[in-house]
């Protein structure tokens, strides 16, 4: 599983774990000539968290319906 920081602290955390004093340290063996010059326009990482959380909901929903188990709580988290 990739582990993607959701806030300033977990990524100081993430960062204090393998020593590196910022996010450019983890770029130090790539070549400036390949580096991008510009950010790359990427979605913000929390639409993989929703993804995910929409994946779960409906497993959960879909297995309580085989089981006839009622899971009111994530049919409304699943359908949002």
């Amino acid at each position: 599983m990739r582990y993607l920081p959701l806030t300033n602290t977990d990524r100081a955390d993430m960062l204090a774990v393998i020593g590196a004093a910022g996010i450019d340290d983890l770029f130090t063996d790539v070549p400036v000539s390949a580096r991008l010059s510009t950010p790359v326009d990427l979605p913000f990482h929390a639409g993989e968290l929703a993804t995910e959380i929409d994946y779960l909901n409906g497993f959960i929903v879909q297995r309580g319906e085989a089981l006839g188990i009622a899971t009111p709580v994530n049919r409304v988290m699943w359908a949002l």
